[in-house]
């Protein structure tokens, strides 16, 4: 009886040594510039987003140190803010859809505009689709995120910041 208490208490004890995963944002910046003619973007213009390395950030490097460490990356958060000028909103995107790629690794979808921003929205909460283990394309030597969207022009030329929140989950 005492050694089945034991293995209980033990096992216990490691369920409860799991580390809760480590959150680390991202941010970039791009300019939609206002133009009648466009329906549809292709690429939204993140370029910080197309050859960032998740592990050369400070909060990486704080928390986390080493990509061997890790035992999945999932996206949790990905917003959209109209950030200038400052009457700017976010309403002209209506829907599309955000990718992961690298070499040698499958696409993968991470999030989506799961509906229209109200007219005169400043932010767009998009939803993730934080399933999808993300380490083999962020551990990649180069990565994109690509994007499928239906948008109108807007009024004016308009700076999005997109901010994502990666979750690290560690061995």
């Amino acid at each position: 009886m005492k050694k089945m208490i034991a293995a209980l208490i033990a096992s216990f004890t490691l369920a409860a040594c799991e580390l809760p995963p480590i959150p680390i944002p991202v941010e970039g910046e791009t300019v939609v510039e206002s133009n009648s003619l466009v329906v549809t973007l292709n690429a939204l213009g993140f370029d910080q987003f197309t050859d960032f390395d998740l592990t050369s950030t400070s909060e990486f490097k704080n928390e986390v140190g080493s990509l061997s460490k890790v035992k999945a990356i999932y996206l949790d958060q990905f917003t959209l803010e109209a950030v200038s000028p400052a009457d700017a909103s976010i309403d002209f995107i209506h829907a599309g859809t955000f990718s992961f790629a690298a070499d040698g690794e499958r696409e993968q979808l991470v999030a989506e505009i799961s509906s229209r921003p109200a007219d005169g929205a400043k932010t767009l909460a998009l939803r993730t689709y934080n399933e999808t283990n993300l380490k083999n394309i962020i551990a990649s030597e180069k990565f994109t995120l690509t994007s499928d969207l239906d948008v109108t022009s807007p009024d004016q030329d308009t700076t999005v910041n997109a901010k994502l929140v990666f979750m690290i989950h560690l061995n």
